[in-house]
């Protein structure tokens, strides 16, 4: 099986991001489905580890993002970087309803989620998650820990 991935980190606030990771996983050969489910999830949960590393304190992270959102009201707008990732993930045809929940690999702070379809050697994996940390302290993060 080949998997291949992106990471999306959207600043929510100064010291509060959302983390996204997607995944496309591909059956080389014939996996059966539950080895490809319990793979999904198990590689999914990586966005676990990054949510635990950064947690603080729930009542000052939502007074930050309360803050940024009165302050950022009038000027919402997209970066060409998150415009790319989007159209691509667009350009597949995924559809909100499309994506399955993983509630057993799930947790109340991390969300995961599939799409196989039926006959097609691809699938895709997707967690979502809310960390209190800049979107540029999640990347450091990343460059630190995970290469």
């Amino acid at each position: 099986m080949l998997a291949k991935g992106v990471w999306v980190i959207k600043s929510i606030a100064p010291n509060v991001c959302k983390a996204t990771m997607v995944n496309r996983f591909e059956d080389t050969g014939k996996i059966p489905k539950k080895i490809l489910n319990m793979n999904i999830g198990r590689s999914l949960s990586a966005i676990n580890g990054v949510k635990n590393y950064f947690e603080r304190n729930g009542l000052v992270v939502d007074k930050e993002v309360r803050d940024v959102f009165v302050n950022n009201i009038p000027k919402a707008f997209v970066s060409s970087q998150v415009s790319e990732i989007i159209d691509e993930l667009n350009s597949v045809n995924f559809k909100d309803a499309m994506w399955m929940p993983l509630t057993k690999d799930s947790n109340p702070f991390v969300k995961l989620r599939k799409i196989h379809v039926k006959g097609e050697s691809n699938a895709w994996g997707k967690a979502e998650t809310i960390i209190d940390a800049s979107a540029e302290e999640v990347l450091a993060y990343f460059w630190d820990y995970c290469r």
